[in-house]
């Protein structure tokens, strides 16, 4: 029997949400300082569908310089969509998923300026005193359309043209 309250678990729910969905919010404003506070300081990430470097735990600083901003340059402008969210909570753990779009547009580029990806992420979070934190991030890629040349570092979405189920 669960000592939570379904009061509480609706609003865990929801902070939850929150928690993940500022990670592309402050992505696509390229607002690293607020998309910094969604996360523990050290948290496991799995890009490996998108850019090919193995899952592996990082120090989200770090990762944001070297790996994450590089994906976010000048000129290019960015629309993350989260649906289909699910969520479990377990006292002060949570994992959560939701399917997401992203439309990339870079105003000119030669043979196309748009792509279009789609896939799923999957979050752990804990509960801290600042609210829930994220934990653990892999991003699974389903389908792209678009000129795939546009995604800013070597990736793997050109595989991705054909439908792969989520």
């Amino acid at each position: 029997v669960s000592t939570q309250s379904t009061w509480d678990l609706g609003m865990a729910t929801l902070d939850i949400i929150d928690a993940y969905q500022n990670i592309v919010i402050s992505a696509d404003a390229r607002n690293w300082a607020q998309w910094k506070e969604s996360f523990l300081d050290e948290v496991f990430v799995d890009y490996s569908e998108l850019l090919g470097t193995p899952p592996s735990k990082v120090k989200i600083t770090e990762w944001l310089e070297k790996t994450f901003k590089p994906l976010f340059p000048e000129g290019h402008i960015l629309m993350h969509i989260l649906t289909n969210h699910d969520v479990k909570v377990t006292g002060d753990v949570a994992t959560a998923g939701c399917y997401f779009q992203v439309l990339r547009v870079v105003p000119g580029f030669k043979g196309g300026d748009s792509l279009m990806v789609y896939g799923s992420y999957d979050f752990g979070l804990v509960r801290t005193p600042k609210g829930w934190k994220v934990s653990a991030m892999k991003a699974s890629i389903a389908h792209t359309t678009g000129n795939t040349a546009i995604f800013p570092a070597p990736s793997k979405l050109q595989s991705f043209t054909q439908f792969n189920i989520l």
